[in-house]
């Protein structure tokens, strides 16, 4: 018999049966999002130049960077977004090429979107946030037609702690993926 019984004498097929096994042990143990977003994440000060920056961002093909005070809080979060409107203002300006190299990522920063929302384009997570939660920030960011760039993993999902993994955007499928246990 390619058929079984299962809950109330329905006949479900084995594949149909794995796939709710599946779906009962993701929702009764939803996976976090942690381990599997576990990352160096590379972060830079204020006082950083734009040159070092971008240098980074470029070598590792980064859309963002987290950005972070010495005592460890994020203020910010530098995308190629941001990068982008700044130089712009630069040209504008008729700053030299050197004098942007040298610029700080603070005053890079000043350039950034802003939102009318107020809110700010990253979230700060838990490293035991279930993948369910992270897809619903994101559903909730777009609902709210605010942008959400990236989730910053920490320990306990204090903004003062070292960021330990990053969700971003481009990492939606992943984590549908493994919210259906793959």
């Amino acid at each position: 018999f390619d058929q079984i019984v299962a809950h109330g004498g329905t006949l479900v097929s084995p594949f149909a049966l794995q796939r709710i096994r599946t779906i009962e042990k993701a929702l009764c143990s939803p996976p976090s999002v942690f381990p599997g977003f576990k990352t160096d994440v590379a972060t830079f000060g204020p006082s950083d130049t734009i040159g070092k920056v971008v240098t980074e961002m470029r070598r590792h093909a980064y859309s963002q960077v987290p950005v972070v005070k010495n005592d460890g809080d994020v203020i910010g979060l530098l995308t190629l977004d941001t990068v982008a409107r700044w130089l712009a203002c630069s040209f504008e300006s008729e700053d030299d090429l050197r004098e942007m190299k040298a610029a700080t990522v603070k005053r890079v920063l000043e350039h950034a979107e802003k939102f009318p929302s107020g809110v700010a384009p990253y979230q700060v997570i838990a490293k035991t946030t279930t993948c369910f939660d992270a897809l619903d920030k994101f559903e909730k960011a777009a609902r709210e037609r605010h942008r959400l760039d990236a989730l910053l993993i920490t320990n306990t999902g204090h903004n003062r702690e070292d960021i330990v993994g990053i969700i971003t955007a481009w990492d939606i499928p992943k984590v549908l993926r493994m919210a259906k246990g793959k």
